[in-house]
């Protein structure tokens, strides 16, 4: 469990020992260019003298006037930049296109935004902010500005609004009350102005550097004169350069330190948020989210750059580096989740296909598990017979045909064969446990008569082709199951029947492949189901049975767990560990499933994105991984896809196809 008064202490710790160093950054500054500013008068004038003034009295003198001159230059640059910040957060808001929230919001997204801010204003007994909407900006942020809580504005983007939930939402928003509450925007507003105030050196350096040119202008003009003008004009050239380099340096340290205080903010904002609100879990969904966008936060106008200190999130340029003004997404989520799997957190397969981090890369690898957009087209249970006549009275040539047109990478021969109805009933056993115990259950069924030598022709036919190959050809042999007359799926639906019978219960791989061929077959039917459920906290127990089934496939207990854990975080639901095997049973498994296909298109959006983070925690999709997905997507209502042998395009487009 996080204590997260501990790491609030720790983030306000870690912030006065940084206030000590930019003070320390500030008056070192101001006294280093005191002191240059000395010798270089102390040195010209004895130039100028030739040795007849007190060298040291004048560096003295010439240090302590400069020093009082450089407190002068940042006190001046301080006060001023302070005076621009204290317009209110209004200008801020403005400047980035906001458009302020009415007190009756014309949709319910922007009412929810309402509500949810003035449960924050309750909850840190403080007014009412104005409410700013960015519109347009689809990336998840959000800012808090103004001087004081009473002028204080917080502002949203657009994607922060549509793209969170209710929860998440509330963690965003008790982060930027947070910055108000304890005066983060004052703070933020005072450090900057004092690098500002330190940059005003430079300006002032800028200033002599263009003087001494004009002296130097002048001189070429006035002949009589030239000589005392060249010098004093090289003078200030190298005085104003000096001063230019101690500003920058100065300057530039101090702001490295000013953003290491944004960062640390940013993390005690982030622990008070989780205070107010008493769910660690939104707020680290939120960033989550973040992470699983490919805009991420970012805030596509000129003005963000220059209050991207304000924002919840990293609003331009990369947060990895020391010049970021927020911390590392990842650091954040796990500041408030230590069990976090680094799995960035979709909403939708459109993200999942245009995320380009190494998750994204992962799922998209499996393929296909998107639900097809608009209505799914499945194959028919039970077919005409009629049709099936004609179809299967076709010779094998015609078929050969087909198949070479939709799998130009397969033997037409060998498709052929294994696709021919008076050979799908020892064929697709066989492509279906080539690599599982299962395939000696299926040799013993075709021991003898005709089958047996069916049996060594596609033994000796599969045994010189891959795994992908056979997936293929497993593919063509479904569909080919489909054409079958009644005789033909009656022989294959006795084989099934008696490998069933000898199959375990916990056998989860074997079972969908079988449930796959029946269906295919038109012994199994998928009813049809209505979305009743709106709300994935009514599916718990369904999906908790899922995702355990998924995760102990091809797995060991340790992996299994890791996998479930993978999946299940997805969901944002609350903590669970996976089910025992012993416990699960595939005809409660399966009506579990069917349970799920009564939710909500977004519940069945998520779980599949669940489900593919949880058979992606291995590394690889398996065989009996494809099955049990293709199993649950036929229930959801997503096409049948062949996910291992697709291409990598076609997986893609599979990825971002939704319902």
């Amino acid at each position: 469990m996080v204590d997260f008064l501990k790491r609030q202490v720790h983030a306000l710790r870690e912030s006065a020992k940084l206030f000590f160093l930019i003070a320390a950054a500030t008056l070192g500054t101001v006294l280093l260019n005191g002191i240059v500013v000395g010798y270089l008068v102390a040195a010209y004038l004895e130039l100028e003298s030739e040795g007849k003034v007190e060298e040291l009295s004048v560096f003295l003198y010439g240090s302590l006037a400069g020093v009082i001159a450089s407190f002068a230059i940042v006190g001046v640059g301080f006060i001023y930049s302070l005076m621009k910040a204290r317009h209110g957060g209004v200008g801020v808001a403005e400047a980035l296109g906001g458009k302020l929230l009415s007190e009756i919001p014309s949709t319910p997204a922007l009412l929810r935004l309402r509500n949810v801010a003035e449960e924050m204003a309750i909850a840190y007994s403080l007014p009412m902010p104005a409410l700013y909407v960015l519109e347009g900006q689809r990336g998840i942020n959000a800012f808090a500005a103004g001087f004081t809580p009473q002028s204080a504005v917080i502002g949203v983007t657009e994607g922060c609004v549509e793209l969170l939930n209710r929860d998440q939402l509330q963690g965003v928003i008790a982060h930027e009350f947070s910055h108000v509450y304890y005066g983060d925007m004052r703070l933020n507003m005072q450090l900057t102005s004092i690098v500002n105030g330190l940059r005003s050196i430079t300006l002032v350096g800028d200033a002599l550097i263009d003087t001494g040119r004009m002296e130097l202008e002048h001189a070429r003009w006035n002949s009589h004169r030239q000589h005392k003008r060249a010098g004093g004009g090289y003078a200030l050239i190298v005085l104003g350069s000096a001063m230019w380099v101690v500003g920058l340096v100065g300057s530039s340290f101090a702001s490295l330190l000013v953003l290491a205080v944004s960062r640390q903010r940013e993390f005690l904002a982030d622990a008070r948020a989780v205070q107010a609100t008493r769910n660690p879990r939104g707020l680290a969904d939120a960033l989550r989210r973040i992470a699983g966008l490919q805009v991420g936060g970012r805030i596509r106008i000129s003005a963000a750059r220059e209050v991207s200190h304000l924002m919840f999130s990293q609003a331009c340029g990369r947060s990895s580096d020391i010049f970021a003004t927020h911390p590392p997404l990842a650091t954040r989520i796990l500041a408030l989740d230590p069990t976090w799997d680094r799995t960035p957190l979709f909403e939708s397969y459109e993200e999942l296909s245009e995320y380009n981090g190494a998750f994204g890369e992962a799922i998209a690898s499996i393929g296909g598990i998107g639900l097809a957009a608009g209505t799914p087209s499945r194959p028919n249970s039970r077919p005409n017979e009629t049709a099936n006549q004609s179809e299967v009275a076709l010779p094998v040539a015609v078929h050969t045909r087909e198949v070479a047109a939709t799998d130009e990478n397969i033997d037409p021969a060998l498709a052929g064969f294994v696709a021919d109805p008076l050979v799908i009933h020892c064929s697709l056993p066989m492509l279906m446990f080539w690599d599982h115990p299962q395939r000696s259950i299926v040799e013993a069924i075709f021991k003898s008569g005709k089958q047996a030598e069916i049996l060594l022709a596609i033994e000796q036919l599969l045994s010189t082709h891959d795994q992908l190959t056979r997936s293929r050809l497993l593919n063509i042999t479904l569909r080919a199951l489909r054409r079958a007359t009644t005789s033909e799926k009656t022989a294959t639906l006795d084989n099934v029947a008696i490998l069933a019978s000898q199959t375990s219960d916990q056998d989860w791989d074997s079972l969908a492949w079988l449930w796959l061929a029946r269906y295919y077959a038109g012994a199994e039917q998928i009813p049809q189901s209505k979305p009743l459920h709106g709300q994935i906290d009514q599916l718990v127990e369904p999906i908790l049975e899922v995702l355990s089934v998924a995760s102990q496939i091809d797995g060991g207990e340790a992996m299994s767990e890791f996998s479930f854990q993978r999946g299940w975080t997805q969901l944002g639901l609350e903590h669970a560990t996976s089910l025992p095997s012993d416990v699960l049973h595939w005809q409660e498994v399966l009506a579990a499933i069917r349970t799920l296909a009564c939710a909500s298109p977004r519940i069945k959006r998520d779980l599949l994105v669940a489900l593919g983070c949880t058979f992606t925690g291995d590394g690889e999709l398996s065989h009996g991984e494809i099955a049990f997905l293709r199993l649950v997507r036929l229930h959801l209502g997503a096409e049948d896809t062949d996910l291992l042998a697709a291409p990598r395009t076609q997986k893609k487009q599979c990825l971002a196809s939704t319902c």
